[in-house]
């Protein structure tokens, strides 16, 4: 499952099992469009839950989309949220390729996110984008960090 959204200065996304093309497909539209809009100053919070591995032509797929893009040097941050190892390993396993022109943080529970997101956009609320993704993802309130 792949939910996208916005709300205020922040852009987000939530991904949750094994991702299917359909699921890659929906990421990579997210990236574009991030990349395509993306506000100076805004800040950008990717949550990762049971996430596996993806597949190598998926992993490049991704990849090839971020190196293609222009502007996100405008995020004031980025935080990638993830439960596992597995996920921490994918984000590794990119900025190896790619190195992000923004400051980026990896955490294991949203709530840490959003906090140090705040400190580099101070017109956030993360409590209130946290509010907003639970709207959005069924179950997301209930799962275990």
């Amino acid at each position: 499952m792949v939910v996208t959204g916005a709300f205020g200065p922040c852009r987000w996304s939530f991904i949750q099992g094994a991702l299917t093309e359909a699921d890659v497909d929906a990421f990579v539209d997210y990236l574009r469009d991030l990349a395509a809009t993306l506000e100076p100053g805004q800040v950008v919070l990717d949550i990762a839950y049971d996430l596996p591995m993806p597949t190598p032509v998926q992993r490049r797929r991704i990849v090839d989309t971020l190196k293609g893009a222009s502007n996100l040097e405008r995020a004031a941050g980025h935080a990638f949220v993830i439960n596992s190892s597995i996920g921490r390993g994918l984000l590794t396993a990119i900025n190896w390729v790619l190195r992000p022109p923004f400051e980026e943080r990896v955490f294991s529970h949203p709530e840490e996110a959003v906090r140090w997101l705040e400190e580099r956009n101070r017109d956030l609320d993360g409590a209130a984008v946290l509010r907003r993704i639970g709207r959005m993802v069924p179950g997301f309130d209930a799962l275990r960090w």
